[in-house]
């Protein structure tokens, strides 16, 4: 007979190997997973790529004065827009309504569906020279030019308020800025974040980053260099946190509350390893409420944004595109390795990867369960996320059967 220590020992291991195998076979349960889709082509090198919530892409590229939107489902063209010029920044997207800056001084709104004039304002207005990217909220739409004029808009078009925002000459705006309550950001290629009321920019507060005394986690970019503090991407924000990134490889994060001086400052990066071999700026911030993820050349990150505690991080011998969130933020696509990945955003292990042999010079962007990218060559090309799972269901009478 076993003596009582033993049996317990026995029934000890039993149940840490039911738990191990529990884990194993539940930690893949639900995964996303990478199927290749349908691929297109637009006039010369994907410069503009963005999916709507709608399922529709909208692709443009620099050699071309069209703006092509395909249906996600089958890459069919579903328009094209001649807007008289190549885009300079990515269109803004509202439930219905696209607004988009040609690199004419001139700003458009279409309908999304069909590609119809809704209305536009220039084209000699000097106020909207340079890229810009508008953004709104329920009331207007606002658009800030690199020369400092903020513009603000009604939403169908008619141009309320045009002011000069007092930029040094030296300096100028970064083509996107950012709504969140009565407030809009804007920041520019010398480092100073610009609080701007909506109501009236005559009131506005004006910090320069190198000067704000946020947290310094881990060591300082080594060296004073002037431009260290110089801005290379627009501020994203999510979660009332924004980031921004440094051409000193710092990725910074700053809380929206007032003040606006509570936040931390992180190099992730030397100033190398910003962008791609074939130039394109990697260090592009995603951000949602619960996480920070950020591309180098070498490297993949994934931060807290309150907190900047790591995550995780990969490394790669070369990283050829920004990460993009998945819908449910479950997932991290990025273009490394000559494969497009599918990480885990919880672990940054690969979820799936499928060879890539172009160079990516857009995206990648993802919505719905599509990631999209846009290439050298001009090619749109769609990845299905799907989940291993997933059955084919029956169609059923509140569903319409294929024909």
């Amino acid at each position: 007979m076993k003596p009582a220590s033993d049996e317990k020992d026995s029934r000890s291991r039993c149940l840490a190997l039911l738990s191990f195998l529990l884990i194993a076979f539940t930690s893949g349960a639900g995964a996303e997973t990478l199927e290749p889709g349908w691929i297109s082509r637009v006039g010369g090198p994907v410069t503009l790529l963005s999916l709507t919530e709608q399922g529709i892409i909208l692709a443009g590229s620099s050699h071309s004065y069209d703006l092509t939107a395909f249906n996600s489902a089958v890459g069919q063209p579903l328009w094209v827009r001649r807007i008289g010029a190549p885009p300079q920044a990515d269109p803004t997207i509202t439930s219905r309504v696209l607004l988009l800056k040609p690199s004419t001084p001139t700003l458009v709104s279409l309908r999304v569906d069909s590609g119809d004039l809704l209305w536009s304002q220039g084209p000699s207005s000097p106020q909207l020279e340079g890229p810009l990217r508008p953004t709104y909220d329920s009331e207007a739409i606002y658009a800030v030019n690199e020369r400092g004029w903020f513009n603000r808009l009604t939403l169908d078009g008619k141009l309320t308020v045009s002011f000069r925002l007092p930029i040094n000459w030296d300096d100028r705006f970064l083509d996107a800025s950012l709504v969140n309550g009565a407030f809009l950001y804007v920041a520019s290629e010398r480092g100073e974040i610009w609080k701007v009321a909506t109501k009236n920019p005559r009131q506005y507060e004006r910090y320069r980053l190198g000067e704000l005394a946020l947290r310094q986690i881990g060591s300082a970019p080594a060296g004073n260099f002037p431009s260290r503090h110089n801005l290379i991407t627009p501020p994203r924000q999510a979660g009332g946190q924004m980031a921004l990134m440094t051409l000193g490889g710092e990725l910074c994060a700053l809380t929206l509350e007032p003040p606006l001086t509570q936040g931390w400052r992180l190099q992730v990066a030397d100033s190398q390893s910003l962008y791609s071999p074939d130039g394109l700026t990697l260090c592009q911030p995603v951000l949602s409420e619960n996480l920070l993820v950020v591309a180098t050349r070498h490297q993949v990150l994934c931060l807290d944004p309150r907190t900047a505690n790591l995550r995780w991080v990969r490394h790669f011998d070369s990283v050829a595109s920004p990460v993009a969130l998945t819908p449910n933020h479950e997932g991290v696509a990025v273009v490394a390795d000559r494969s497009l990945r599918l990480l885990d955003s919880k672990s940054g292990n690969d979820l799936a990867d499928l060879p890539v042999s172009a160079t990516p010079t857009a995206g990648p962007v993802a919505a719905n369960n599509l990631v999209v990218l846009g290439t050298q060559a001009g090619d749109v090309m769609t990845f299905k996320i799907g989940r291993p799972d997933q059955k084919e269901t029956r169609p059923t009478s509140s569903s319409p059967r294929k024909s």
